[in-house]
Parts: C-alpha cells; sequence; structure tokens
C-alpha cells in the first residue's frame, strides 16, 4: 500500500505537469527538455499508470480474495476516505493566501 501511495502521488504531480503542458505553460529555468518536454512527460505518466496496475495486480490464486487485491482495497479506502472528507467538509475552497504565492518574487533578495 505504501508503494502505491508513493506512485499515486507521483502521478497526480506528473498529471498536473502535463495538464499544465497542454494547456500551454512552458517551463522555465536553466533546464528543459525542449521538444522532448511533452515525450517524456506522457512516458513518466505512462510508466506510472502501468507501475500501478503492476503493484495492485493480484499474485496468489490460492489465497482469499481480499488478500490478493488488498493494494487495490486499501488504495480504494484511502481515496474514498479523501474524497469523502473533501466533499463534506469544503476546507479546500476556504484559503485565503493569494494565488501563485508558492513561488516567491526576486525583489529583496541580496545582490552578489
Amino acid at each position: 500500500m505504501a508503494i502505491l501511495g508513493n506512485y499515486g502521488s507521483f502521478q497526480m504531480v506528473v498529471l498536473a505537469a502535463l495538464r499544465a503542458r497542454l494547456k500551454g505553460r512552458r517551463p522555465a529555468g536553466e533546464f528543459t527538455l525542449g521538444r522532448w518536454g511533452l515525450a517524456v512527460n506522457v512516458a513518466a505518466l505512462v510508466y506510472g499508470i502501468l507501475a500501478i496496475i503492476n503493484i495492485s495486480w493480484a499474485r496468489s490464486p490460492e489465497k482469499s480474495w481480499w488478500e490478493n487485491w488488498i493494494v487495490l482495497l486499501c488504495g480504494a479506502v484511502v481515496v474514498g476516505t479523501g474524497l469523502l472528507y473533501m466533499f463534506t467538509t469544503h476546507h479546500y475552497g476556504r484559503g485565503d493566501a493569494p494565488a501563485g504565492d508558492a513561488v516567491p518574487e526576486k525583489q529583496g533578495l541580496p545582490s552578489d
């Protein structure tokens, strides 16, 4: 379950990056993949989804059904609980932080 959680959370980031890229955002910074960025992003998403399927797949037909599917069951419980909490409490819409405040402006930094 821990590995499924790691892959799942990373795939959310990969999916968000792909979505932003498809909407026209171009990453800035010293290192970019240039025209290969989209292909690498899609390949990362496909690899991650296939890894999640591989991790969740039942392996031991001699065991009971719940032992075979415990990773998928636990993942569904965690995601379901999170969605239930999100839709019943609506904490995601209560923030008062300004949008885009995660990246600080360069002003105010000492010069070298």
